[in-house]
C-alpha cells in the first residue's frame, strides 16, 4: 500500500507532507523551490510507495480561484503525465492560517514562528489530515478511481466560512 504525498504550492516555495502507508496520520515533509517541484516528486517517489497526490486548491470566500489556480492545474496535468499517478485538488482555504496558529501554540521562540518554509510544510500537512478526513479514513479501501476523481472538492459547504470560524478572531475574519 502506498502513501499519499500533499503540496501546499505557491508561486516561490511548496510545502510538502506525507503519509503513512496506512493513509491515517499525515506529516510534514519539506519545503522547497517551487521552481525544483517536479525533480523533488521524482526523488520522493524513488524513495516511497506513492499511489496518489493531494495539492491543495486556493479559493476565494466567493468561492472563485486565485490566479495561481492555473498554476496548480497545469502541475496536476504535469504530474499524471510525468508520473502517472492520480492528483486530486484539495480547497485549502485557512491552511497558512492554520499552520500559522498550530505553530503559535507550539511554544517555538517568536523568531522560528515567522519562518515560512515552516508554515508551508504545516499547510501541506493540514491540507492532507483534511483529505483523510473528508474521505472518512476507514472507507479508504473501497473506494473506487471514480470516487477519488470526484473529491475535487468543489463542495462548498466543506469548508465554508462558517465551519472554520471557531479558528479566528473576529479581527482575522474581517481581514479576509
Amino acid at each position: 500500500m502506498g502513501k499519499v504525498i500533499a503540496l501546499d504550492y505557491g508561486m516561490k516555495r511548496t510545502g510538502i507532507a506525507i503519509s503513512d502507508e496506512n493513509k491515517t496520520f499525515a506529516f510534514p515533509h519539506s519545503t522547497i523551490e517551487t521552481n525544483g517541484i517536479i525533480n523533488c516528486v521524482e526523488s520522493i517517489i524513488k524513495k516511497e510507495s506513492v499511489d496518489l497526490f493531494v495539492i491543495g486548491y486556493p479559493k476565494k470566500l466567493n468561492n472563485t480561484h486565485f490566479p495561481i489556480a492555473k498554476e496548480i492545474e497545469l502541475l496536476k496535468e504535469k504530474i499524471i503525465k510525468t508520473f502517472g499517478l492520480d492528483v486530486v485538488l484539495i480547497d485549502e482555504r485557512y491552511t497558512s492560517k492554520m499552520a500559522s496558529s498550530v505553530i503559535a501554540k507550539s511554544g517555538l521562540p517568536k523568531n522560528k514562528r515567522k519562518n515560512k518554509a515552516l508554515i508551508d510544510k504545516i499547510s501541506a500537512t493540514i491540507i492532507l489530515q483534511d483529505y483523510f478526513k473528508y474521505l472518512n479514513v476507514r472507507s479508504w479501501p473501497y473506494l473506487s478511481l471514480e470516487q477519488h476523481s470526484f473529491l475535487s472538492f468543489e463542495h462548498e459547504d466543506f469548508f465554508s466560512e462558517e465551519s472554520l470560524q471557531h479558528f479566528f478572531s473576529d479581527e482575522e475574519q474581517a481581514s479576509f
